[in-house]
């Protein structure tokens, strides 16, 4: 008991400090479980690593379960995913209240507004730094035009992460133009458009089978979840606006830990209490479950040139979503000159000022926002 209680504390404590995404978070846990505790050595660690972009979900919130998984096995993992979620989800779950009770005032509002373009600039930035490690050659860009252009028809996410892996499975695998060809063709055929729209409120059964959908299928950087809920939750469902959701990304993305806890923010804005609660669960109980079931089993396959084939593919697709999600909501954000100077500031502190924590910049963003709002 003891040492499971020595895990769930370790990982609640990375979870209280864990600004900066999930580079940074896989970093604190190379120092701290790698160097520090030596609870494994450095190349199981990269081991485990290789594994968590095998399965849907955030990566480094997954690698925190499967590090206490071999650390107290299945009591670990719970310990591990627990203490790292926690503090995350009850900070923006606190966040929640206080937009939806003080939202409304004139000052507040122009804060948010401010963080809303520091947003854009993290997303950026984001999208970058991950492209520049997915694309390999011409063939990833070609992946990406047909994958963009599956989204601009009006293609579920869902399906267009999973053209992107089949497609590159078979054209980096087996190099097959006949099979590429056809399963291209086949995916316009296929009819996968966006559900009817309505503007119900959710119910706690809809939120949690929305974010239980989604952390089953979502791969790459965890800034996809926003293509997700921009597509169904404000576009189809109109549960959300745009700027909501900006806001919901912005305060995920300020407190520590995984930034999937937009999810809490969503959920208890729009339900209250019990909201934050099944949106967590629902968004965060597939990682538990694919951990546990595929860890193991997927340690020992990893390297298969058939399963970096499919990963290839479907991480293009979750960028080419972060990248048409960010040029639409570009589109309709940047209304005004104030608006692109406080995002480019941005972009220049998160690109070159690399020493500036990000909640900094948000903070920036923020009182950059309220004067320039009084202008």
């Amino acid at each position: 008991m003891k040492s499971i209680l020595d895990i769930f504390l370790s990982f609640f404590k990375l979870g209280l400090i864990a600004f900066g995404g999930p580079a940074a978070h896989v970093a604190l846990m190379e120092k701290e479980f790698v160097e520090k505790r030596s609870w494994l050595d450095h190349k199981k660690f990269l081991d485990i690593l290789g594994v968590t972009h095998l399965i849907p979900g955030p990566n480094s919130t997954e690698m925190a379960m499967h590090l206490g998984y071999y650390r107290g096995a299945y009591p670990g993992l719970l310990a591990a995913g627990a203490g790292f979620i926690l503090p995350a989800a009850t900070l923006t779950g606190l966040l929640a209240w206080f937009y939806s009770v003080y939202r409304t005032v004139p000052e507040i509002e122009s804060l948010f507004w401010g963080i809303q373009a520091v947003v854009l600039a993290v997303i950026l930035q984001a999208v970058f730094k991950l492209g520049q490690k997915a694309f390999k050659d011409w063939r990833d860009f070609i992946l990406m035009v047909g994958a963009f252009t599956l989204y601009m028809f009006g293609f579920q996410e869902v399906f267009v992460i999973l053209f992107a892996g089949i497609l590159g499975l078979f054209w980096f695998q087996f190099s097959s133009t006949l099979n590429s060809v056809w399963i291209l063709a086949a995916s316009f055929i296929v009819n996968t458009g966006p559900a009817t729209e309505s503007t119900q409120s959710p119910t706690l059964q809809s939120l949690f089978l929305f974010f239980l959908k989604v952390g089953s299928i979502l791969f790459g950087s965890g800034y996809v979840l926003i293509a997700f809920i921009e597509q169904e939750l404000v576009v189809q469902k109109g549960w959300l606006t745009q700027q909501q959701l900006l806001d919901a990304v912005a305060l995920g993305q300020f407190t520590p830990g995984p930034v999937l806890t937009t999810s809490t923010f969503i959920g208890g804005f729009l339900n209250g209490f019990e909201g934050a609660v099944v949106a967590t669960l629902g968004l965060f109980l597939p990682s538990f479950v694919f951990v546990a079931l595929l860890g193991p089993l997927l340690q020992k396959v990893q390297n298969l040139k058939w399963v970096k084939a499919f990963l290839r593919g479907a991480t293009i697709g979750a960028l080419t979503l972060m990248g048409a999600v960010l040029f639409k909501m570009g589109l309709g954000f940047y209304t005004n000159y104030k608006a692109v100077v406080i995002s480019v500031v941005a972009a220049l502190l998160i690109f070159f000022v690399k020493k500036v924590p990000v909640f900094v910049v948000f903070i920036i963003g923020a009182v950059s926002g309220y004067f320039l709002q009084l202008i």
